[in-house]
């Protein structure tokens, strides 16, 4: 099956790819928090789910005319007011700022790398499961919150109330009309989920979690081709997705039908106590 992804005509920039994967960041979080605009940043604040990171982060942080220190304050002022903490720094720019990454590392963010792929030629995977059902997420939605917290609680090793913050956070998600989650179901239980979210002609790959008991058994590998099947019909000009550069398995799977990688950013990431 051909795919009428990344033209030769036009290759979008390193920069453009990575953009694009911060707006996906930036949509889903509206779903389910607040958005202030600071000078030094744009903060989304869930004070109900103090837990959840992608609930509680600064986008687009830059310095302009502040030194670390001050952009730093500003930021942690602001979510300290909510009862919260800032739990992800995204910058503006590609590239950070060398003190303003020291005085992060310094207050206890940990530097992590994504790495963005992008869909190069699409290899039909060879072990698509004709037994697993692919379903729009919002068709099960009673199902969605145990499923979310049991993500959760694997991925985050969370306490039953923060796995429930988790979940309903991801529900909340399902109110993005751009995004389309696809729910993968085995004898009619949950097993795994994609979603796809579209930029314009982009689309975006994110949140592909399978479950334990159903991992190296072709879900995941299922679920991906029904999304990039989807991108096909939609006339996707580029398919991208991101993933840490640690998280091998995953980065194998995505290689192994044709995304190739084609940027990186740096973020900083702060683990509640």
């Amino acid at each position: 099956m051909e795919l009428p992804v990344a033209p030769q005509t036009y290759q979008p920039s390193a920069d453009a790819l990575v953009r694009a994967i911060k707006r996906v960041e930036i949509l889903l979080a509206r779903t389910g928090a607040d958005q202030i605009d600071l000078e030094v940043a744009t903060c989304f604040v869930n004070s109900n789910r103090p837990g959840v990171g992608m609930a509680n982060f600064a986008a687009e942080v830059r310095m302009g005319q502040s030194g670390p220190d001050e952009v730093l304050n500003r930021i942690e002022a602001h979510f300290a007011s909510a009862g919260t903490m800032c739990h992800q720094l995204l910058g503006n720019d590609t590239d950070w700022p060398g003190d303003l990454a020291r005085h992060a590392e310094a207050r206890g963010y940990r530097r992590s790398v994504g790495r963005v792929y992008l869909l190069r030629q699409y290899a039909l995977p060879g072990s698509i499961r004709s037994d697993l059902q692919i379903i729009p997420a919002r068709a099960a939605y009673r199902q969605l919150r145990p499923f979310f917290e049991l993500a959760s609680t694997e991925q985050h090793a969370l306490d039953e109330a923060a796995a429930g913050d988790y979940a309903e956070a991801f529900i909340d998600h399902l109110d993005e009309p751009r995004q389309e989650m696809f729910l993968g179901r085995l004898d009619g239980e949950p097993v795994g989920v994609v979603s796809l979210v579209t930029l314009g002609q982009i689309g975006v790959i994110e949140n592909v979690y399978t479950v334990p008991e159903a991992r190296s058994q072709g879900v995941a590998t299922t679920l991906l081709a029904h999304s990039l099947d989807h991108c096909q019909r939609a006339l996707f000009e580029q398919v991208i997705l991101k993933v840490n550069d640690d998280n091998h398995d995953a980065i194998r799977l995505y290689e192994s039908i044709g995304f190739k990688p084609a940027a990186s950013f740096v973020g900083y990431h702060r683990i509640a106590s």
